[in-house]
């Protein structure tokens, strides 16, 4: 149990009324699946400099980086064996080959911060040039 819970804990301090606290909290497994470039973008855009408009500005992110993670879920969960025409593969034996064989295309580009999303645009970009 220690090591399944040691993985998606996560922990951030708090300063209220002169003290500091460490709050512990469960990661959501949402969190797997915000790109990278997103969090890139919350990074660059909050104004520090203004609390009042760092705190707007950054709820604003989150909430368009929200839709957009749960899509990046739900590609990521996509599986080839639902891709095909019914006729081709009933819903049952879609689910029981889904259970043997995890066959998730997208997974591997989504997976890790979006790492190989982002390198097959930068190769992109490169070939581009070429």
């Amino acid at each position: 149990a220690y090591e399944f819970f040691k993985g998606p804990t996560r922990q951030i301090e708090v300063f209220l009324d002169g003290n500091l606290f460490a709050v512990t909290f469960r990661q959501p497994t949402l969190c797997n699946y915000i790109l990278g470039a997103d969090k890139d973008l919350v990074i660059q855009q909050v104004n520090l400099e203004n609390p009042e408009e760092k705190g707007k500005t950054f709820v604003e992110l989150c909430l368009a980086t929200y839709e957009r993670t749960l899509h990046t879920q739900m590609l990521s969960h996509l599986s080839l064996w639902k891709l095909l025409p019914q006729r081709l593969v009933p819903e049952d034996l879609a689910e029981r080959l889904d259970a043997r064989v995890s066959v998730r295309p997208f997974n591997f580009f989504l997976k890790d911060r979006s790492r190989y999303f982002d390198l097959v645009g930068q190769i992109t970009l490169v070939l581009s040039f070429v």
